[in-house]
């Protein structure tokens, strides 16, 4: 088994399948949480639901979101960490995280990685600065703060 970096085409293919997979995922669990008011009652009523949600303070009016960006580190993690590495998106384009000496990331460092990762997923300009890293460095801005690497399992 070849475990060279991956390639940057492997990375952005696996990050696209993971988008479209965990993201979406994510955003559709959050929304049905955050669709049953305190009393456990459903919104039936999608208008009712979004004046609820778009109504008070920051974290209501934001609620959706930060619940989105919780549960997307949370699967991103489980991945990273109880599925040797790869989310679903890498194990099909044949890559995996591991740390930086080549060895399978631990807890923690799943952890890190996965929080990492989910803020810099929000920045868009994190993904510019990252695709150049990955271009010129093999790394990421995240593997490098997180001390770890992607690499090829075929």
């Amino acid at each position: 088994m070849n475990e060279g970096y991956a390639t940057l085409n492997r990375r952005l293919f696996a990050a696209l399948f993971d988008f479209f997979t965990i993201v979406i995922f994510s955003a559709y669990t959050s929304l049905l949480i955050l669709m049953f008011d305190i009393n456990s009652n459903y919104f039936i009523n999608m208008h009712k639901f979004m004046e609820w949600t778009l109504s008070g303070n920051f974290i209501k009016e934001n609620a959706t979101f930060i619940l989105a960006n919780i549960i997307f580190m949370l699967t991103i993690f489980s991945f990273w960490y109880f599925n040797n590495g790869s989310t679903i998106g890498q194990k099909i384009f044949n890559v995996k995280v591991v740390d930086i000496t080549g060895k399978k990331i631990g807890f923690f460092k799943s952890l890190f990685r996965s929080f990492i990762y989910t803020l810099f997923y929000n920045l868009p300009i994190i993904h510019i600065i990252s695709i150049i890293l990955i271009y010129s460095k093999k790394r990421a801005l995240h593997d490098i703060i997180a001390k770890t690497k992607v690499v090829s399992t075929k």
